[in-house]
């Protein structure tokens, strides 16, 4: 499974697979305690050296799970306001986090559906 990883990471272009490493990452903000937080443009690096740990896909269920450990890189551009315990926070800027032996673990319930040519196609229903 994981020699598979890197072929499907750098897009399959006659099935329709794009791209997966470098991935665009949707923009994001939260508010902790007092501290606003966004991050916009965001793109991680890294995702082909992924290394599955376990990989289960139960048919009868349509359940997937599976975990990996990878080492990447997460860049964009952030913004900072408020305070953090009794500390004024504020800046904004470009933003570099590595990631070392980040261990990820997905679980995903699904259905089939199929398209207009009867291709049968799993479409991710819940997921955590």
């Amino acid at each position: 499974f994981n020699k598979v990883v890197s072929t499907y990471m750098a897009g399959i272009p006659e099935l329709g697979v794009e791209v997966q490493d470098v991935m665009d990452m949707e923009d994001f903000k939260f508010d902790l305690s007092g501290l606003q937080f966004s991050f916009k443009n965001g793109k991680v690096k890294g995702l082909k050296n992924s290394v599955f740990q376990e990989v289960k896909w139960d048919v009868t269920k349509k359940h997937f799970d599976m975990s990996f450990l990878v080492d990447c890189t997460v860049k964009g551009l952030y913004t900072a306001a408020g305070r953090l315990l009794i500390l004024p926070i504020t800046g904004d800027g470009q933003m570099k986090l590595k990631l070392k032996q980040l261990h990820l673990s997905f679980h995903i319930d699904y259905d089939l559906e199929k398209d207009d040519e009867g291709k049968e196609y799993v479409v991710p229903k819940k997921y955590k």
